[in-house]
């Protein structure tokens, strides 16, 4: 099965799939799989949050797959959150530094921020 991911999408897709299938919450700076698997994949390839889709394609080599595979396996099996497994938060459009000792916001107050508290 590993064989046939090979581009940056698709482990994106795997990912979203797998936790769709595991059950999983989301809220920590993510409300939904794809976006969260978005986030794990860019993260351990050492790519930017904001990765133009045109780099969707590029293939990956084993050792990425393994780092990508890992950080996978670890929210579906043990529970963490992405931003723990990050070291990052995204709240009203911008980063934060997390670990395990912050509460991460998860509240649609991010909303009302980004629209300076208009309705």
């Amino acid at each position: 099965m590993s064989q046939e991911l090979q581009t940056i999408i698709d482990l994106i897709r795997y990912g979203a799939s797998r936790f769709n299938a595991a059950g999983l919450t989301f809220g920590h700076s993510y409300d939904n799989a794809l976006d969260e698997a978005t986030q794990l994949t860019l993260h351990a390839l050492h790519l930017p949050h904001d990765l133009p889709p045109a780099y969707g394609n590029a293939r990956i080599t084993e050792a990425e797959k393994e780092d990508v595979l890992g950080l996978f396996l670890r929210r579906i099996e043990e529970r963490i959150p992405a931003c723990y497994l990050t070291g990052e938060a995204w709240f009203a459009g911008l980063s934060f530094k997390c670990d395990p000792r912050a509460l991460v916001p998860r509240s649609p107050i991010a909303e009302l921020i980004e629209s300076g508290f208009q309705p």
